[in-house]
Parts: C-alpha cells; sequence; structure tokens
C-alpha cells in the first residue's frame, strides 16, 4: 500500500521525536565513551588525510598506518565519514585522552578515559566527532523510517502496528546509544532494513520487475561493504531472487541483475582483498589486529548460557558505555516478558498454516521471512563469538526492523484473539491503537530515562 506521509502526522511526530533523542545522545556521551570509538575514529581521519584504503597490519614505508585494530572493516561507513569531515568542521585528527585509572577499579566510575572535570557534555563534543557522530545518527533516524515501511508492507498498510515497530527502533535505548556514536553499526542497520523492502516485495506475487532483484543485491551488498557480517543475508535474497526467476516470472534478468548488483557493491572489496592479501573476508587480518580478544569455545561451552544469551538480550535494549552502565535489573526483566509475549503471539499466529502448505502465503510468508533474517544474523553473531567472547547485541543491529516487527506482530496477534473473544464494541476496536500507543510512550520514557541514567553516570560526580 502506498506511504502518504500527509496523512501519517504520527509518523512525522515520531521521527521528529527520534532526531531530537538521536542528537541528544550525540552530544551527551562523552567522546570515546562508546564502544570501539576511538579505533572507528582513528580508520576515519586516516581516509580522510591518506585519500586510500589502510594497509592494515602491513607497514608501507613513508606510510603513517591508521593504527587501528578496526582497519580490518569494510570501507563505506568510514569513506562517507572522511568525505563529511573533509567538507565539514575539520578531521582533529590528533584527539588522545588519558586512560582512566579508575575504571574497572572503582565501584561508581564509568569513564574508560579522562574528561575535562565538571564540564558540561555538549563541551565536551569536539566539532570532528560530533559531525560523524551526527551523521551516524541519521543512519538510525533512516532505520526508523524504514522499520515503518517495511511494517507497512507487513501489516498490509494498517498505520498502528507500523508506528509501534517504528517505535521499537527509534526509540530503543541501545540502539540510539549506537546511532550517536562514531561506529558503523547504525549504517550497516538502515541499509539491512532498506534490503528487506525489495526482499518483501520479491516475496510476494505482485509484478516485480528485475531492478527489484537489482535492488535486493545492491542493498545488501552495500550493507556487506559497511559490515561483512550483513553477508549472511546474501543466501537469503539470493534464493529469493533464484525462485522469483525460475517459478514466478521465469525470467533469468532477475539473476543477472541481482548478480551484477552484488559483484558492484561488495565483489570488488571481496576480490581486491584476496589479491592484495589472499583473506577475501580479512578474517585473519582481524584475528591479526585483535589476538587478545581470541577466545576460541565449542558450542557446549557453559558460555553460551552463562554469558552470551543474557549478555546479548540486556545490550540488545540498553548497556551503555564499555558495558559500564547498565539499566536496573527490572527493565531487562520487563522485555523479557515482552520478547516472550511476543514468542507467544507468534506461535499463535502459526497456528493456522498447520494443515496447509508449509510455506503460507501472504502475512504469514513475510514473517517467515523476518525470522529467517533474525535466524540468519544471529547464526552470524554466534559464529563470530566461536572465536571472541562478544555478546553485544549491536551485532544484531542488522536485523533490528525484523525484529521489532515480528515483536509487533506476536502481540497483535494476541490482541487479535482477545477481539475474537470479546463482543464488538469501541473498546476492541481501539486495542491495536492502544497497543501502539503503550509502545510509543513506553519506549519514548524509557529512552529518556536510560539518557539520564547516562548523562550521571558521566557527568555527575558521586
Amino acid at each position: 500500500m502506498p506511504l502518504d506521509p500527509r496523512r501519517r502526522p504520527e509518523l512525522a511526530l515520531l521521527l521528529l521525536a527520534c532526531a531530537v533523542l538521536g542528537a541528544a545522545w550525540s552530544l551527551v556521551v562523552p567522546t570515546f565513551e562508546a564502544p570501539d570509538e576511538p579505533a572507528h575514529w582513528s580508520y576515519v581521519t586516516y581516509l580522510a588525510r591518506e585519500r586510500e584504503l589502510p594497509a592494515h597490519a602491513d607497514r608501507v614505508p613513508g606510510k603513517p598506518w591508521p593504527g587501528s585494530y578496526e582497519s580490518h572493516q569494510p570501507p563505506l561507513f568510514y569513506a562517507a565519514a572522511a568525505a563529511l569531515l573533509r567538507f565539514g568542521p575539520g578531521s582533529e585528527e590528533r584527539v588522545v585522552l588519558a586512560r582512566n585509572p579508575a575504571f574497572r577499579t572503582g565501584p561508581d566510575e564509568a569513564n574508560v578515559f579522562e574528561h575535562a572535570p565538571e564540564m558540561p557534555a555538549p563541551q565536551d563534543a569536539r566539532p570532528g566527532i560530533l559531525s560523524v557522530r551526527l551523521l551516524s545518527a541519521a543512519c538510525g533516524l533512516a532505520t526508523t523510517l524504514l522499520t515503518y515501511l517495511v511494517a507497512n508492507a507487513v501489516f498490509g498498510g494498517r498505520r498502528a502496528p507500523a508506528l509501534a515497530a517504528a517505535a521499537l527502533v527509534g526509540f530503543s535505548p541501545q540502539f540510539l546509544f549506537i546511532a550517536g556514536s562514531v561506529n558503523n553499526d547504525a549504517m550497516a542497520a538502515c541499509l539491512g532494513t532498506a534490503a528487506l523492502l525489495p526482499m518483501l516485495r520479491l516475496l510476494s506475487r505482485r509484478p516485480a520487475r528485475w531492478w527489484w532483484a537489482a535492488a535486493a543485491g545492491g542493498l545488501v551488498g552495500a550493507a556487506a561493504l559497511v559490515k561483512l557480517s550483513a553477508l549472511a543475508l546474501l543466501p537469503l535474497a539470493g534464493i529469493l531472487v533464484l525462485w522469483r526467476a525460475l517459478r514466478v516470472d521465469r525470467r533469468p534478468s532477475h539473476l543477472v541483475a541481482f548478480a551484477a548488483a552484488v559483484a558492484g557493491t561488495v565483489g570488488w572489496y571481496v576480490v581486491l582483498n584476496a589479491a592484495r592479501r589472499g583473506d577475501p573476508f580479512l578474517t585473519h587480518l582481524a584475528e591479526t589486529n585483535t589476538p587478545k580478544l581470541i577466545r576460541r569455545k565449542s558450542l557446549t561451552a557453559d558460555y553460551w548460557p552463562d554469558t552470551f544469551a543474557p549478555r546479548l538480550f540486556e545490550s540488545f535494549w540498553g548497556y551503555f558505555g564499555w558495558f559500564s552502565v547498565a539499566l536496573p535489573a527490572a527493565v531487562y526483566l520487563a522485555f523479557q516478558v515482552a520478547a516472550a509475549t511476543g514468542a507467544l503471539g507468534l506461535l499463535a499466529d502459526v497456528r493456522p498454516w498447520r494443515g496447509r502448505r508449509w510455506v503460507p502465503a501472504g502475512h504469514g510468508r513475510c514473517l517467515l521471512l523476518l525470522a529467517a533474517v533474525v535466524a540468519v544474523n544471529l547464526a552470524a553473531v554466534v559464529q563470530y563469538n566461536l572465536t571472541y567472547s562478544q555478546p553485544q547485541g549491536r551485532f544484531l543491529f542488522p536485523s533490528i526492523a525484523a525484529i521489532a516487527v515480528l515483536l509487533v506482530a506476536g502481540w497483535s496477534a494476541l490482541l487479535d484473539r482477545l477481539r475474537s473473544i470479546l463482543p464488538p464494541s469501541r473498546l476492541t476496536t481501539a486495542l491495536p491503537g492502544a497497543l501502539a500507543a503503550a509502545v510509543v510512550l513506553g519506549m519514548g520514557g524509557l529512552n529518556l530515562y536510560a539518557l539520564a541514567v547516562v548523562h550521571d553516570a558521566y557527568w555527575v560526580t558521586p
């Protein structure tokens, strides 16, 4: 169903609120107090200065090395940030902050680095770093809008569930915290979410010309050019294009367009890495850059239930700094209840599929695709944690829109069951809108509370 923004003022208000909050997070979090921000910044300034990809761990005589353990990352985010610096307020290449000796030893100390004492947060934001943070925040805002569009397609134009899904993303404390830092996760989430739109179109039986296949391949490839872990989406998109080409449209042009788009976005980078280093996905280089972080383990290790699962869940919703500022336990419990309720609703929604074809039609098929997106993203995170102990929820951000839509679909399914039991009335008619209002107000209020928690942790002397 076409989206007319003039008829959806609630969406405009939501985006405005998300933009204000995104800017606030960019200002409140002190410089380099977001995960890996110094390394990301070093990569950005290297590209701004040298205008070429880093030589990685191989020092080239006469060429400075970025000194960044993130130098194995694909270049799209860093190139965009470097271009912004060249035409913006200056690169500020030398940002040196002393390590805070009280970090991890003081019980109430969140700062990894030492900052000017009693300095209000906005004054700590250096213009160059702030401009790149705002670029990342803009990607976060675009992800919110794209989530609304994805939900609009899945729910057939129903405004209430689409708004609820967008609010889950746009008001997520962890998402805005990461999007408000110098980090490539928000751009990866943005492009990964955008890729869902052509994938949903290809999944439907509506007419889809070759450019829909090209869009799917190009957006997945662009997401992988931000973070190579987004390549996990490539098999799903490829299967959709193959099914469309062989079973629906019977046109090889879809396959050709898809392959050309992937090759033109990320394919050249993989080939370049293979030619320069014999390491197409730079997995060996990543291990070389971060040898102290390697903690190899098996799938039967106690790490998975004891550390990975709880920490991944908590840090998906809100665990700030360098894992130094947590929300109250009651908040995580509330999200556990909400997630369990959404999963229960999805299972209830699956029941009508029994006895029919294995692949459901329409709405159910869309949910199946979104569940597959979450599954492959989670599999990539698990695979990464077989080598590194990094149970960070932000690694699931490429599928954050899919997670939000699935949760809202589960809650909506339970409401539909309730509406089928109760007699028709104004109350039952208002239930979908009440759900959307509860999500918007609840997530918005939680975001403000989390922002206050982070502000006090960094800027209020205990």
